[in-house]
């Protein structure tokens, strides 16, 4: 599922390719739930009218959700890691090295980090083959 962040700014902050809206997080907190979000929506292209007009820069990601598993496997991997697997998916983070910056190759791939937590650099170090 598509997660929709708006950080407050004055459009002379705004950086070209920026997406950015005049609408404010009362709308963004609800966008997708009633269709089409891109009518207020506008990318940044170095030529604001309004330099200090208050405006909001949208920030897309994805909010992955982790897969279910039974109450005692999940104690067991936080206290193997030393973090809960859950939060940290919610949080968009690795459970093995808390990186941030999650891209994955494929569509298992990203499948696997609803199981496991791991980013896709963990992965491929977890799954090498030990042959080369």
């Amino acid at each position: 599922m598509l997660k929709i962040k708006t950080e407050k700014m004055m459009g002379s902050e705004l950086q070209p390719g920026n997406l950015f809206s005049t609408a404010g997080p009362e709308h963004w907190d609800t966008a997708g739930q009633n269709g089409s979000v891109g009518e207020k929506v506008y990318i940044f292209t170095g030529n604001y009218p309004v330099e200090d007009s208050e405006i909001y820069r949208i920030v897309i990601g994805v909010d992955y959700e982790a897969t279910e598993k039974s109450p005692e496997i999940d104690a067991l991997l936080t206290t193997i890691t030393g973090k809960d697997r859950v939060e940290t998916i919610q949080a968009n983070k690795c459970t093995t090295c808390g990186a941030t910056d999650l891209k994955f190759k494929d569509a298992l791939s990203t499948k696997e980090y609803t199981i496991s937590g791991m980013c896709q650099e963990c992965q491929d170090k977890v799954f090498a083959d030990p042959n080369g």
